[in-house]
């Protein structure tokens, strides 16, 4: 099949369509660097809306790092009907592979499971595309687990559906939601008959939800309480009017009655903002956390993840609490017999103040960036990723060290030693109560060495 974009340039594509969503047909193109969208109805707002989000909306014509996490539409089709061209995805497969457990398990290979480090990963890219998103004023209406690949070895994630994005009096909302992802007082409107149009707020809900079943494996509404007898209507009430938190730390009558992973084992500032969001914020939209504040806490506790030591653990990886313990699997780290924890400050005035729980767990190979040393700063297209130092334990001699890349000011400010400059290439020991200034003191953060042993 040849299809013909609007520059008159042509493409040709298989005659036989891989995939059909709600509102379009999917054709790979012959070149196998592309996807074509034919719409099944092309309606007179339709080349509009498309458009204008290839132009003035879109969300990856600035810079080439928003590619990657967005299927954007990079042309329009005008022949044989209209639609969009989009970039190939290549190497991941739907979220919904990997949340439903009984798919994952049986169908999914140990080694196309990932860890769960890989998660956490794939959890930051999607809070920030949906920070992108929302600081362009748009919002998706339709954020599921079928509108997201990933690939949990790698971390990287694509958003799809992107050419339905609404953006307020301007581009309108195609779809309401997926039953699951819908914010409750979405399908409130529903049930009342009141037109209720997506909006960023719920858009957020939809992100929570994501979050939650990419890092535990669960859906955050769906418990045992009963709603009503019939189960049409239940299963609209439990995420509706009467949507309860399976972790709600009060009403417990919607709590599994088996032992399932908790909000406990991602640290106190993750369990913080999952109950803002499923207690605080499930009935309130104006009170759920935002895309930012996610990545933010996400970013933060991927720095506390510490490898499992059972090769046969699922998720292999762990968030390193009190307790060194995997709650996966249930196994106890053993070696190295201690870990430097790195306790970030920052200057606030004229003091340094503890910078929120910011904690980074020495781990074999754990790279620091520019985020870490410079308060100002977060990972995204501008900012330089390159690893500043690392830490590395020598095993014949029990000892944890700092090791300088390219911090031209890294210096031990204090310690049993006494005060000492670290130059590029040059490695510290690390040992307990140190404080380790990584750069000149009105730009950088302070770490503070605690050693957490584990046996």
């Amino acid at each position: 099949m040849e299809v013909q974009l609007a520059d008159g340039s042509k493409v040709v594509c298989e005659n036989k369509p891989f995939a059909e969503g709600g509102d379009g047909i999917l054709y790979l193109a012959l070149d196998g660097q592309h996807v074509i969208k034919l719409y099944k109805h092309a309606e007179p707002w339709r080349r509009q809306v498309t458009e204008a989000i290839l132009n003035q909306y879109n969300a990856v014509k600035e810079h080439r790092y928003w590619e990657p996490l967005f299927a954007w539409p990079n042309a329009v089709v005008l022949k044989p009907r209209l639609g969009i061209q989009m970039n190939r995805i290549v190497g991941q497969q739907p979220l919904a592979n990997f949340v439903n457990y009984k798919y994952r398990m049986q169908r999914l290979t140990p080694a196309e499971r990932g860890t769960w480090q890989g998660y956490v990963a794939g959890a930051i890219k999607v809070a920030r595309l949906m920070r992108r998103l929302h600081n362009l004023g748009l919002c998706h209406s339709d954020l599921s687990e079928n509108n997201i690949f990933i690939n949990p070895v790698s971390g990287q994630v694509t958003l799809l559906d992107c050419d339905c994005l609404v953006v307020p009096d301007f581009l309108p909302a195609i779809v309401a939601g997926t039953k699951g992802y819908m914010a409750p007082e979405l399908i409130d409107g529903l049930l009342q008959g009141k037109a209720i149009k997506p909006s960023i707020q719920t858009d957020l809900h939809a992100l929570a939800v994501i979050l939650y079943r990419m890092l535990l494996i669960l859906d955050p509404l769906r418990g045992p309480k009963q709603h009503h007898p019939d189960s049409a209507l239940d299963d609209l009430l439990m995420y509706g009017a009467e949507a309860l938190f399976i972790e709600h730390p009060t009403d417990q009558s919607n709590r599994p009655r088996m032992s399932l992973p908790s909000i406990a084992l991602l640290g106190p500032d993750m369990q913080k903002l999952v109950l803002q969001a499923f207690v605080d914020g499930l009935h309130n939209p104006e009170r759920r956390p935002s895309a930012a504040m996610w990545e933010r806490e996400l970013l933060r506790m991927y720095d506390r993840i510490v490898p499992c030591e059972n090769p046969d653990c699922d998720f292999k990886a762990f968030v390193l609490l009190e307790q060194p313990q995997c709650p996966w699997c249930g196994t106890k780290l053993s070696h190295p017999p201690t870990l430097p924890l790195l306790q970030l400050y920052r200057k606030v005035g004229k003091s340094w103040a503890r910078d929120g729980n910011y904690t980074i767990a020495g781990n074999i190979g754990r790279t620091l960036h520019l985020w870490h040393t410079n308060p100002a700063k977060t990972p995204g297209p501008e900012t330089d990723n390159t690893a500043l130092a690392h830490i590395h334990y020598e095993l014949t001699t029990d000892t944890w060290y700092l090791v300088n890349h390219t911090l031209s000011a890294l210096q031990v400010v204090s310690s049993p030693t006494g005060s000492q400059s670290v130059a590029p290439h040059a490695r510290i020991a690390l040992s307990d109560g140190q404080q380790i200034l990584f750069g000149e003191p009105d730009s950088s953060r302070v770490a503070f060495v605690q050693f957490q042993r584990v046996v």
